[in-house]
């Protein structure tokens, strides 16, 4: 996006530009030139940006040479443990009793905004267009004005009279001067006032134009004008273009000195020729500036104060101090989002990205799986009747052998060469295979078996959740790792000092503190094992996702092969409910449409299906079982409406699933609904999952008529840094999901549009 990589190159030029200022501060205390900081600060004020932006566009693992890190690897010997990547501030929620939590707390764990997602949301690139014109035409503009200038002058100066004067040549202008013309072959011009002044005065002149000559000042302040004149708009460019042709005649008029002048008897001159004012030219270097400079060059030339050393000192630890901050400035949440959203638009993912948002994309995986005893079952109470078995046959409960295989399809997608580590927690972390702690293991089809052996055949489920405990043998691992996949059913039932958690309070501060200890600055994908009845499991651990900038997905009961492990893929007709609130229209319907396409293309039986708002209108009037015939043309033809669709809506999704589900008979083919939603605005969660569950019923038993799949686009968080009422949606769907054989995705940030559709707000 153009604006937002003016805004960067901005931001950067005035932090170079007030390093500067303290430089050349400190080069005044220390009577060092001073045209060599701004010369340096324009140039990188140009240039850094540039550069960045260029080389930011690309992922970090795109740029990565084969065997790049296991050399950096190899050369690091020892570095401090990272911090946890989480925020200060703790929040807590209670167990959804009412209806509606505060979720609140959860947007506590984030102290600061996703500017990333800001400047996405923003959507300026509706801009680009004009600002290229406007920015080209200024360029264009500046450039034709200095090269007219410069073949005006030149005309003009074949028509001046030479002469010679204090042993020089020089040309004679009726109006200009005294100034140096030329950048390549530069001149010497002098008013004609000037050849009936003293000597004294003539040889001062000269000896500052001279001075210029040989410094090759016209040619420095050709190269700053060219930066200033391709970056028009940049007013920083400007300041330093300003400064630098201050000092450049500050450091000339010290030279002079030095060479022998008179302080006094140069001032003199300066003012004699300052009363004089002539015009300067605009692609010359003259001698004249305006009067409060000319009093500065002035001071400074009668200057003999001693040498401050304090005020050195600060000076250059302010410099270097603000160099600093302007290096450190990251384009990538600039640059990111177009780059993100046109590889999202552009490539071709695997099924799995395509669908949950996961990436595999990482040259040090660390898989971090939770082995405790809620692993048995996808309720409290069937784990713990299940904790009287023999090991054997714990490890042969459905929950375990679904962990085992969600484990082994991670493991499967990790590219064969890279960096990985399989750590397994409960009451303690360890590494899975024996004799690996604390290193790096090469992904092979050997150790990828190994490890899954190991979990499958030989760990038993037990004990407690302690997830500061992964977490912190993940960031023990060195180099740290730059992708962390975690799979676990629920918040951790281990506190901080190794007490119980019990309650959903105690357990969201457990999690809180455990995920101070995450390795930091690296995307953590959360894998979410079925587990019912624990409301603010899901919001927790989307919100650790999209702050680390990875996604989640809670795979269905019993689900783990397929194109998408986790995902069943065997309904012949499937139910879209979409929220076509204004926050969706606007930040997410290009996400809506690409999944929507990714889940038609992947069902291998798919005979119809149907689209619904979360009111339950239908986007083609009919019958929810008017099925639309899954032929190209008739997507083509869905897709294609979706893009005008913009009935009401309040963002209440039970509604439009429940209209979905009523309308279904109990003899209806194998059927699954996918809800996409940005939040839960109004109403009682408990009221809506009572509802749904009845809707979902085949007559009066357990039954269900359709499998309930639920997509969580993060409008919200993108937009404030906190989930607000996306944490609601994230409770309700996800419970929902595991109640009716189901999925639940949490897409990352990078999944949302960056165009706007059609509509207004809500």
């Amino acid at each position: 996006m153009m604006s937002s990589e003016m805004l960067y190159a901005a931001g950067v030029a005035w932090l170079l530009a007030a390093a500067a200022f303290a430089a050349e501060r400190l080069a005044a205390e220390l009577r060092r030139p001073r045209r060599a900081v701004w010369l340096m600060s324009l140039a990188a004020s140009f240039a850094v940006p540039l550069g960045s932006i260029l080389t930011a566009v690309p992922s970090a693992a795109s740029l990565r040479a084969p065997g790049a890190e296991a050399a950096a690897a190899e050369q690091q010997t020892s570095s401090a443990p990272q911090a946890g990547a989480a925020e200060d501030g703790a929040g807590s929620v209670g167990r959804q009793t009412s209806g509606s939590l505060d979720w609140a707390s959860l947007g506590r764990w984030s102290s600061r905004l996703d500017w990333k997602a800001l400047l996405m949301l923003a959507r300026f690139d509706a801009l680009d267009k004009p600002l290229a014109a406007l920015w080209i035409a200024a360029s264009t503009a500046l450039l034709l004005a200095y090269a007219l200038a410069s073949f005006c002058l030149l005309r003009a100066a074949k028509r001046w009279p030479s002469t010679r004067m204090d042993g020089g040549p020089v040309f004679v202008s009726p109006r200009f001067g005294p100034a140096v013309l030329g950048s390549l072959r530069p001149r010497i011009i002098v008013p004609a006032w000037l050849l009936e002044a003293s000597p004294a005065t003539q040889s001062f002149v000269l000896e500052h134009e001279r001075e210029h000559v040989a410094a090759k000042d016209p040619l420095l302040l050709a190269g700053a004008f060219l930066c200033v004149a391709l970056m028009p708009w940049n007013l920083a460019l400007w300041w330093q273009l300003h400064r630098l042709r201050l000092a450049i005649e500050i450091d000339c008029d010290a030279r002079v000195v030095r060479g022998g002048a008179d302080p006094i008897g140069y001032s003199n001159v300066l003012l004699a020729v300052g009363r004089r004012r002539a015009l300067a030219p605009f692609a010359a270097v003259a001698l004249t500036e305006r009067a409060s400079q000319l009093e500065r060059r002035i001071r400074l030339l009668v200057d003999t104060a001693r040498r401050r050393t304090p005020v050195a000192v600060i000076c250059a630890a302010c410099s270097m101090m603000l160099v600093g901050v302007a290096w450190a400035v990251d384009p990538a949440p600039i640059a990111a989002p177009a780059a993100a959203s046109a590889s999202i638009a552009d490539s071709a993912p695997s099924p799995i990205t395509a669908m949950t948002g996961l990436s595999f994309d990482g040259e040090r995986v660390v898989v971090l799986v939770e082995t405790s005893a809620s692993m048995l079952d996808r309720t409290e109470s069937g784990a713990q009747a299940l904790l009287d078995l023999p090991p054997d046959r714990r490890r042969a409960t459905a929950k375990w052998r679904q962990l085992v295989d969600m484990t082994d399809a991670v493991l499967a997608r990790i590219r064969p060469g890279a960096q990985f580590q399989v750590i397994g927690f409960n009451d303690e972390a360890h590494a899975l295979i024996d004799g690996t702690e604390n290193r790096w293991l090469t992904m092979s089809t050997g150790l990828r078996a190994q490890a899954v052996a190991e979990l499958g055949s030989r760990t038993v489920p037990q004990g407690a959740n302690d997830l500061r405990a992964a977490f912190d043998a993940a960031s023990a691992l060195r180099p740290s790792p730059d992708e962390v996949f975690l799979l676990v059913d629920g918040l951790p039932t281990a506190g901080p000092r190794g007490e119980v958690a019990a309650t959903d309070r105690q357990r969201l501060e457990a999690f809180d503190d455990a995920i101070r200890a995450a390795p930091e600055g690296v995307p953590v994908n959360v894998i979410l094992m079925p587990l019912e009845n624990e409301a603010p499991t899901a919001p927790a651990y989307w919100f650790l996702s999209l702050k680390t900038g990875g996604a989640l997905f809670a795979p269905a009961f019993g689900a783990a092969g397929g194109a998408v492990p986790g995902l069943p893929l065997d309904s012949e007709h499937v139910v879209f409910v979409v929220d076509t609130s204004g926050s969706m229209r606007t930040f997410a319907a290009e996400s809506v449409r690409r999944h929507l396409t990714a889940t038609l293309d992947l069902y291998p039986n798919l005979e119809g299906f149907q689209v619904l708002n979360d009111q339950g209108q239908l986007l083609f009037p009919g019958a929810v079982e008017d099925w639309i015939p899954n032929v190209p043309e008739q997507r083509d033809r869905v897709l294609q409406a979706l893009t005008t669709w913009a009935p009401f809506s309040d963002s209440t999704p039970y509604a439009g699933l429940s209209a979905a589900l009523e309308a279904l008979d109990d003899a209806d083919e194998n059927v699954a609904v996918f809800v996409y939603g940005d939040d839960f605005a109004s109403g009682s969660i408990d009221n809506a999952m009572t509802a749904i569950m009845d809707a979902n019923r085949i007559g009066g038993s357990d039954a269900k008529k359709a499998r309930i799949h639920a997509i969580a686009l993060p409008v919200y968080y993108g937009v404030t840094g906190e989930l607000g009422s996306s944490a609601n949606f994230a409770s309700l769907m996800r419970e929902l999901a595991v109640r009716n054989g189901g999925s639940f995705i949490g897409l990352p940030v990078s999944a949302l549009s960056r165009r706007k559709v059609s509509g207004g707000d809500r």
